[in-house]
């Protein structure tokens, strides 16, 4: 999506559907006014952090079935019979990879993208994962998160929702020898890093449960940065979670789990007790 310096393409990019996708997404991560100008603006500025090349998409032509291959590979951690059936559009200028349900969208321009073209397919798998949970099971409000048990909430909701979706690329991953494409998957092989990534996560968690009562901006904050974008906290203690569920009670207690959190929960218990 380009074309910040022609004023002639804005009306076509405003009407286009991979825009209403990226509005979408914004209004489930909880900008409820979102709009398709206001949107556009936020891709143009991200152009102008990461300018869009045409290296990843020439590493991607003509193998759109791969990708939606990709895609499809998330229901080896879904319920029988949910498959993706959204468009997984490529953009530029938009996050690394998101879910926008029913479709998903990944940023061509991203870094890590352009460094290794090869990892748009794991992507593609852990986005499609999060179409399939959230159509199970919605997503809390993203409001009020000074209050300590709305907070709570959404920790744990995104704990296992970003964790089932670093673990369903797993498998992939595993097969061609592509741990190492993402820092996320280290977990799996240093004990070190899980012990690490166990620890943070007990120590923000108890800092959450010391209250029922208001947060202050600066503690929300750290507890968000740590666990997303910062130390991706409940990306990799998630994603352990999910393994330890999977190898002690099987694929298919994990797949339960969706539906009913509180198996992923004990075994969040279980790990925790075990720090």
């Amino acid at each position: 999506m380009t074309g910040s310096g022609d004023p002639s393409l804005r009306p076509k990019l405003l009407a286009h559907p991979a825009l209403a996708a990226i509005v979408r997404h914004q209004k489930l991560s909880g900008n409820t006014g979102a709009t398709p100008e206001a949107a556009l603006e936020d891709v143009f500025k991200g152009l102008e952090r990461h300018p869009p090349t045409r290296s990843v998409l020439d590493a991607w032509r003509g193998r759109d079935t791969e990708l939606l291959a990709a895609a499809n590979a998330a229901a080896r951690y879904l319920p029988q019979g949910n498959v993706f059936s959204g468009e997984v559009y490529l953009v530029a200028g938009y996050d690394i990879g998101v879910a926008a349900p029913p479709d998903l969208i990944l940023n061509v321009a991203h870094p890590h993208f352009v460094d290794d073209p090869r990892e748009l397919g794991f992507y593609a798998t852990h986005e499609a994962h999060h179409v399939g949970f959230l159509a199970l099971r919605s997503a809390p409000a993203l409001t009020d998160l000074n209050q300590a048990p709305k907070l709570r909430a959404v920790v744990t909701f995104m704990t296992q929702l970003e964790g089932m979706g670093v673990h369903a690329a797993y498998p992939a991953r595993s097969e061609q020898h592509r741990l190492d494409g993402d820092d996320d998957y280290q977990v799996y092989a240093d004990p070190a890093q899980a012990k690490a990534v166990t620890e943070r996560y007990a120590e923000l968690t108890t800092t959450l449960a010391q209250t029922d009562g208001s947060l202050e901006d600066e503690l929300v904050g750290n507890v968000l940065n740590a666990m997303s974008s910062g130390q991706r906290v409940w990306y990799r203690f998630g994603a352990l979670v999910c393994w330890h569920l999977e190898q002690h009670k099987g694929r298919q207690a994990l797949i339960a789990s969706i539906r009913k959190p509180e198996l992923f929960e004990e075994a969040v218990r279980d790990l925790l007790s075990k720090a």
